[in-house]
């Protein structure tokens, strides 16, 4: 048997610290988002799903 599945220390690490900052990433474009909608009401979807 081979060694394929042993991870490292350093690439578990990396790994980890990756997804949080991707999380991190996407809570905060959310955030800014939600904040432009706010200030910018005119800009964007409406409500209206056109004629049917």
């Amino acid at each position: 048997m081979g060694t394929e599945g042993v991870v490292s220390f350093g690439q578990l690490m990396t790994g980890i610290g990756s997804g949080i900052l991707w999380v991190l990433t996407e809570l905060v474009m959310a955030f800014y988002n939600f904040a432009y909608a706010i200030t910018h009401p005119g800009c964007g979807w409406t409500g209206s799903q056109g004629s049917a």
